[in-house]
């Protein structure tokens, strides 16, 4: 199922009823299951304890979910779609960096602000649970391929030959991981950390 077809299932789910109460288990399951993560640790607890928690069944859970990992980044297909939005777009030259700037922070404004305690607490998880944090790793590292590609066909260049467009990507997927980290530590906004640290790359991105 590639990305694009996640966005537009979300979207015709949620216009009927029967979608709204799919997309509302999907919610409920992946809630519970980070408040039993929370509670009880990750390895710790069991796909249908998390089921019973929410008052579903195991089976229900695994219609939403391949995993326990997969709960805790529930949203994460549907946010990748905005990057590669990019990639299948691109903006005009000149504009690349404005773009790219805004669509993390755009992300990193709807993890915080779809629900600001749901947020704090999975990324609390994932800091803390290795399992969960080697999936956050490799939705990074997904992030980090799309922008190089996309820095790379704006200057007409190949991606695994180009190494600015790799210094480049690298650095605004670190700025975004470090602002994760920074909120973490000291509260406020995540998108204002985030924006500080694409502020450092400014003056040298030149694209």
């Amino acid at each position: 199922m590639t990305r694009a077809t996640v966005t537009s299932e979300k979207s015709e789910l949620s216009g009927s009823a029967r979608g709204r109460r799919l997309l509302r288990a999907r919610r409920e399951l992946a809630v519970t299951a980070v408040r039993l993560f929370e509670e009880r640790g990750f390895d710790e607890t069991t796909v249908e304890e998390i089921a019973e928690a929410a008052d579903y069944s195991a089976s229900t859970f695994f219609r939403h979910f391949g995993t326990k990992e997969d709960a805790v980044f529930h949203d994460i297909g549907e946010r990748m779609t905005t990057y590669q939005a990019l990639l299948d777009d691109p903006p005009p030259k000149g504009e690349t960096w404005a773009r790219m700037r805004e669509v993390l922070l755009e992300n990193a404004a709807y993890w915080e602000d779809s629900d600001p305690e749901f947020a704090r607490a999975r990324t609390q998880l994932f800091f803390r649970e290795p399992t969960l944090y080697r999936r956050y790793l490799a939705h990074c590292d997904d992030i980090e391929r799309i922008l190089t590609e996309l820095l790379a066909k704006q200057r007409g260049t190949k991606p695994e030959k180009d190494v600015s467009c790799e210094v480049i990507a690298a650095a605004a997927v670190g700025a975004f991981r470090a602002g994760f980290a920074k909120w973490l530590d000291s509260g406020g906004r995540l998108e204002d950390h985030i924006a500080a640290g694409l502020d450092v790359m400014e003056p040298i991105v030149g694209t």
